[in-house]
């Protein structure tokens, strides 16, 4: 409606609404995504040899589907990320339903920047309308743990002698 309180002077106020009959479809396959704002990563800083806890809010905006599996790669996939961890999803998702998923990484090993990866469905065994938001980055950067090693000499034992 164009003018709702009559504020404006017209030579014809009758033609100021307009009604148009819009149709929305029922989506016909499921549609998974997240964004990389739907991973949380902690510690926030971890150092070599803390556990990472990653969790990640998988949502459907499309038909319901279920039996999804996910995956955390270090590294894009595409490129030869290595896959540090999987999980499924078992519980069907409507449209407009999410759920968590959890990785444990371990850090030994790892110190540095790196891309973690999570991918929905890496093995493409769910037919989705949008396959290209199944997957998101966050990089997290990794303290090396600080150990040191010293030695010291040590003097060598001498056997006492028989006089």
């Amino acid at each position: 409606m164009a003018d709702p309180s009559g504020a404006i002077v017209e030579s014809n106020e009758g033609n100021n609404t307009a009604i148009r009959e819009v149709v929305v479809n029922a989506a016909d396959k499921p549609d998974l995504q997240l964004k990389a704002e739907d991973i949380v990563i902690t510690p926030v800083s971890p150092r070599e040899g803390d556990t990472l806890t990653l969790i990640a809010s998988i949502l459907n905006r499309g038909s319901q589907t279920g039996n999804i599996k996910v995956a955390v790669y270090d590294g894009n996939p595409a490129a030869g990320g290595i896959r540090r961890g999987e999980t499924t999803i078992p519980q069907v998702l409507a449209n407009g339903s999410s759920a968590n998923v959890s990785f444990t990484l371990d850090t030994i090993g790892l110190t540095g920047s790196h891309t973690l990866y999570v991918n929905i469905d890496p093995d493409n065994a769910i037919t989705e309308s949008d396959e290209t938001n199944n997957q998101a980055p966050r990089t997290v950067s990794i303290v090396p743990a600080g150990l040191t090693v010293a030695l010291s000499p040590i003097r060598p034992a001498t056997a006492p002698t028989n006089r």
